[in-house]
Order: C-alpha cells, then sequence, then structure tokens
C-alpha cells in the first residue's frame, strides 16, 4: 500500500486580498507526512503558487493526474488546498494566485475537476481544505466563501473524507506569532501526537484538531469550528505514525543520563570540532567547486559547435539579471534553504486602512504593493554566478546558460538553467531552471557536475533550436510579402 499527497497554497493574489501563511502551511504539512508518517517524498506534489506563475489550472490538474498514475487499488490520496475558495453559479472553485476577478471560473480550479482527478477506484480519498480565510475581501461579492464551504462538504463520494477548516458562517484564521493557518498548524500537531506505529484515522484526528483550535480561541472572540464529512465504511487510517527510534543508540542500549556533565561536556567539544572542520572545508573547497563547474563549461563548449564562440563568465550575484534573480529566489524560497548568501524575498505592503482592519476584527488585509528579490552574497567569498553566453549575431539570438552555486553549512546547492534573452519574458516559457542539486564540497565529484552541464546543454540547444526556427520562419513570411 502507498500514500500519495498533492499540496497547493495560494498565499498572494493579482486581484484577491492575501491570505496569509498558506505557504508555510504547505511546507509544514509536507515536512510532517514524509518525517512523521508513511509518506514518500516522491509521491507527495506540492506547489506553492504565486502571482508570477504561469501555470494554467489545467497544467495542475495534469500534474496531479500524472502523480496518481502510479496509484493502485488500495492505495490513499491526500488533497489539501490552503488559500481563498469561492462559490459562484452554485459551483465551488479554488481560487489560485493567478485567478482573474473579471474571469474566476476560468482561471481557478473547479471543485467538480480536481474531484475527478482525484476519482479512482479502490483508493482512499482525504481532501483538507483550509480554504474561507478570514480577512477576504467582504467588498467583494463575486466570492461566496460560506457556500463553498457547503459545496465541498456536501460534494463527498464513497470512500472519501472530507475535512475542513471551519464551518458554514465561520472563517479560517491565521496566527501571526506561529506564521501559520491555525487549522493547518493543529493539523500537523495533532499527526505529530501520535505515538509511533499508531495508525491515523479522519475521525480520531478531527478530534485532536478541534482540541488544538479550541484552545486557541479560549481567549480570542472569534468562531471556528473544523468539520468533517466522511463516508468511509469501516475504520481506514489516512495515513500511519512512522516508527522513530528516539529513545536508543544504534547498538539498542539506552543512552545515557543527559544530565551527565561529562557526557554534555564532550558532546559539545565533538559538535564543536565537526562544526569547525566543515565551515573550514567550505571556504577550502567553495571557491574549488566553482572553479571545477567553470572549467567544466569551458571544456564541454569545444564539443558544441553552438557554443564554440560562447563566452564562459563568473560574477558576483550583484550581476545576476533580475529576470533571473526572481526565478533563482524562488527556487531557494521553495527549497527551504538557509545560506550565510542573503536570498530572501521582501514584500512591500500597502498603507493600512484602519477602518477596515477593525470591521475584519483586527486582522491585516493589506495588499502587497511590490515584491523584490534580493540575493546578496558576503565581500569575502568568490563570485559564483556562471553563464555561458551566446551573442547575438545579426539574426541569430542570443542565450544563455546559467548556474549559482550555494554555500550551504556541508554541502552546496547549484541552480542551474537557461535563458533565451535579457528580457523578462516569462509569458512564453524562454526561462527555466533545469536543475538544483545538492553536492558536497567535494572537487573529485566531476562526474555529477559534467552530467549536469551536459544536461543543461542539451536542454539549452533545444530550445535555442526553436527559437531559430521561429526567427526563419519569420524572416520568410516577411520576405514573401
Amino acid at each position: 500500500m502507498k500514500r500519495f499527497a498533492i499540496l497547493l497554497g495560494s498565499e498572494e493574489y493579482k486581484d484577491f486580498l492575501m491570505t496569509k501563511y498558506c505557504h508555510n502551511d504547505v511546507n509544514n504539512l509536507k515536512e510532517t507526512l514524509i518525517t512523521c508518517c508513511d509518506y514518500l517524498e516522491q509521491d507527495v506534489y506540492s506547489r506553492l503558487l504565486t502571482p508570477e506563475d504561469e501555470i494554467h489550472p489545467l497544467e495542475i490538474l495534469k500534474e496531479v493526474e500524472k502523480l496518481l498514475e502510479k496509484s493502485q487499488e488500495g492505495d490513499s490520496i491526500l488533497f489539501y488546498y490552503s488559500g481563498h475558495g469561492a462559490l459562484i453559479e452554485n459551483e465551488g472553485y479554488l481560487i489560485l494566485s493567478t485567478t482573474s476577478l473579471t474571469n474566476i471560473q476560468q482561471t481557478s480550479i473547479p471543485i467538480r475537476d480536481i474531484n475527478e482527478v482525484l476519482k479512482k477506484d479502490g483508493r482512499l480519498c482525504v481532501r483538507i481544505f483550509d480554504a474561507c480565510h478570514s480577512g477576504i475581501d467582504i467588498r467583494d461579492s463575486t466570492l461566496n466563501p460560506t457556500g463553498f464551504i457547503r459545496e465541498i462538504l456536501s460534494s463527498t463520494n464513497e470512500g472519501w473524507a472530507t475535512l475542513a477548516a471551519c464551518k458554514e458562517n465561520e472563517g479560517s484564521y491565521p496566527d501571526d506569532s506561529i506564521e501559520s493557518g491555525v487549522f493547518s498548524y493543529y493539523l500537523c500537531e495533532a499527526i505529530r501526537e501520535y505515538k509511533n506505529g499508531d495508525e491515523i484515522y479522519p475521525e480520531e484526528l478531527k478530534i485532536k484538531i478541534c482540541r488544538g483550535v479550541e484552545k486557541w480561541l479560549e481567549d480570542k472572540p472569534y468562531i471556528q469550528t473544523p468539520t468533517l464529512n466522511s463516508s468511509i465504511s469501516g475504520n481506514v487510517p489516512i495515513a500511519v505514525r512512522k516508527v522513530i527510534v528516539e529513545d536508543t543508540q544504534e547498538n539498542g542500549s539506552e543512552i545515557e543520563d543527559p544530565q551527565n556533565d561529562e557526557l554534555i561536556s564532550s558532546t559539545l567539544e565533538v559538535l564543536h570540532e565537526y562544526a569547525k572542520r566543515g565551515i573550514t572545508a567550505n571556504k577550502e573547497n567553495y571557491e574549488q567547486q566553482i572553479n571545477l563547474m567553470k572549467s567544466i563549461f569551458n571544456d564541454t563548449k569545444k564539443e558544441n559547435a553552438l557554443l564554440t564562440d560562447a563566452e564562459v563568465i563568473v560574477s558576483d550575484s550583484e550581476s545576476i539579471p533580475a529576470y533571473l534573480k526572481r526565478l533563482i529566489v524562488r527556487k531557494f524560497d521553495d527549497l527551504g534553504l538557509k545560506s550565510s548568501f542573503d536570498i530572501r524575498i521582501v514584500r512591500i505592503y500597502e498603507e493600512e486602512n484602519p477602518i477596515f482592519k477593525r470591521i475584519m476584527g483586527g486582522l491585516s488585509t493589506r495588499k502587497i504593493e511590490e515584491i523584490k528579490y534580493i540575493i546578496k552574497q558576503p565581500y569575502d567569498y568568490p563570485d559564483s554566478f556562471i553563464q555561458v553566453k551566446v551573442k547575438q549575431q545579426g539574426f541569430i539570438p542570443s542565450g544563455l546558460i546559467f548556474c549559482f552555486i550555494i554555500p550551504l553549512q556541508m554541502k552546496i546547492w547549484i541552480i542551474a538553467g537557461y535563458s533565451m534573452g535579457d528580457r523578462d519574458i516569462w509569458s512564453d516559457r524562454s526561462n527555466e531552471i533545469i536543475s538544483a542539486n545538492k553536492l558536497d564540497y567535494k572537487c573529485s565529484d566531476r562526474e555529477t557536475v559534467k552530467a549536469l552541464a551536459d544536461l543543461l546543454i542539451r536542454k539549452f540547444k533545444d530550445k535555442y533550436l526553436q527559437k531559430c526556427k521561429q526567427r526563419e520562419k519569420y524572416l520568410e513570411n516577411k520576405e514573401d510579402k
């Protein structure tokens, strides 16, 4: 028996107010399912949706369908969505970050469509919705969050369970102190409360979540009631708490008394020495890893006629074009990485209307005015942004292959891809990250780095040829006229 999970989160929107911490909730649930339950990482599809995404709702459905093609009878499927939901003309929709206010039905995901994809014979299906977030723009009568809850709880098939963050006429609240939605936070906490090896049933899980939410509400003037509608016959677990050995050593003997001062002292010495060796190795080998990548690009371009005259350039993070910086920072953020580099997303909000905030029960309703993507590396680190640039010559287009090498504590991440121009042209998918690889600080791993370079060049050549063909066709048509 295998378990599959689809986790989607929309936090910022082009045409709607923000739903806070939805991305945190997706990441937290993903980590909980993989580290604490019997879910494998390759069987979990998660996507943090943003206003810059160009993905169409149908593409998301196709990606979900592709994952579930691997499922068989007896497997279980968990679908989770955090963000705005709405009922329009008696039909439920998941409001995506790119959903258009003037064309909601064509730019969001209908509940009926996601249900159709999830409907697999002989599989348990659990749907979890942290929707109807408090803070939705009540001035916008187009969205009907109350009806949305009614719709999702009524559209449950045999062998399905649906868990919603609240009842009809209620809202789902965020908590700034934990940077999470209250329902989603206690969902993860409830799963973690189970003992190793315990089976997790939806009915029990709902009770645990309700207890957590009720405790949170004790000193607050809100009402939020997590609600379950299930059509599952018998007792069928939606997960099994992973067995984690916490109180024994590898040989099975009990861990020594943690109060033993000598043990604590010796352990700290080992950890300090380990950290010291790691940091030293990082500093010594980081530049060598950059030089290795540069060397491989120089060698590889000699084998490719297209790249013979290409220029290999190594520069610092300040030289990364804005349109690539956005893609790199978002990838880094999605991976949840931490580095000595300053890599982050900065959101600048509009000034808040105190009257409207009071109407919304004290919740922030500010819209985002600007998003900045920051990449800064310390002055004492070597340049680590590598480009292989194909220059434009007459009608021959320009293009580049790039990789950004980011130091972590004991590893490095190489985020790499290609670009078909020096403009912000995301809509035609001319820029793409192909790979995000974690490697040791060992320069002997030449084969892995060479394989990455070969993959990049192959993908780049395919896209570059398409662009050349398009330009050739354009010129032919122009000549005919």
